[in-house]
Parts: structure tokens; C-alpha cells; sequence
């Protein structure tokens, strides 16, 4: 089960999109996150795990409906995530530490959720690649261009 909370993120914002919801009880999530296998639900307390996610400021778009409940809203202009290991993966470098220089030198788009976690918006990312594709440091190992870097994705999410 992946605990990869930009996984998460975006595929409970994909399923109340796709499904036409503008809000789902936490319970039901922790369901489709359960059967998806992106997440263990407890059988003793369901919901317990995207709780614990929710209280940790992890789940975009989290609330409490009448102070009581949480729910997950679905945002609207929601802008795909994509964590350090997975532009890792998908720029094909051997090393994660190249993406946290980046980062500290302030020279590849990133974001800091609320609770300090480090994430990239996917539409940044292309944007970045094809502004700095000609240069050599910014290209992804084995010279892939954006299109290939697309066309990966492409394939990773429909294999997930």
C-alpha cells in the first residue's frame, strides 16, 4: 500500500471529479483509498488512517462539516502533485539530492504544503523542462525531452 501522500491527493480529487461529487465523507474515501490500495483502512475504526493524514494538514481540502465529521472537498482548480522521488523517477536521475539542490537554490518550481512537506505542481514541472530543456543541467538524464517526460507519466498513471 502506498502511503505517498501527492499519490493520494491526487487520486481522491480525480474520483470526485470523476464521479460528479463535490464532497465525500472521510469514511467513503478511506474506502476508495483502501480498495485502490493507496491506503490501509483500520477495520476496527474506518477512516482512522486518512484521519490521522487529515489532522497532519496532509489532505487537500479536508473539513469538518458542522464541527463534527470530516469530509474532502473537491477543489475545483486542483492542480496535480508530484513528491521528490517521483520527479526523481520521472526525470530518471540516480539521485534524489539533485532535486533538494534545486530546491535550496531556488532554481526548479516547488511547493511547501502547510505542514513543511515538499511537493511539485506537475504543470510547473513541464513548464520548467521546456523553458530550460536546451540547457544541460536542467535536462532529465538521457537527454528525454518534455514529450517523453509526458509520455511516461502518461503510462505510469494508466498503469496505476
Amino acid at each position: 500500500m502506498s502511503k505517498n501522500i501527492a499519490d493520494i491527493n491526487n487520486f481522491l480529487q480525480r474520483e470526485l471529479r470523476e464521479r460528479h461529487l463535490t464532497e465525500v465523507s472521510v469514511k467513503e474515501a478511506a474506502r476508495w483509498l483502501h480498495e485502490k490500495g493507496f491506503l490501509k483502512d483500520s477495520a476496527s475504526s474506518p477512516g482512522f488512517p486518512l484521519r490521522r493524514l487529515i489532522q497532519a494538514d496532509k489532505i487537500v481540502g479536508a473539513f469538518k462539516k458542522n464541527n463534527y465529521f470530516w469530509y474532502i472537498r473537491r477543489v475545483e482548480n486542483y492542480r496535480e502533485l508530484i513528491s521528490p522521488r517521483q520527479l526523481q523517477q520521472l526525470l530518471g536521475l540516480k539521485s534524489i539530492q539533485s532535486i533538494y539542490k534545486r530546491v535550496k537554490a531556488q532554481s526548479m518550481p516547488h511547493v511547501r504544503l502547510k505542514n513543511g512537506q515538499l511537493v511539485f505542481y506537475r504543470d510547473e514541472v513541464v513548464r520548467w523542462l521546456a523553458k530550460d530543456e536546451n540547457q544541460s543541467d536542467a535536462e532529465p538524464s538521457g537527454g528525454q525531452t518534455v514529450r517523453e517526460v509526458e509520455l511516461a507519466e502518461e503510462q505510469t498513471e494508466r498503469a496505476g
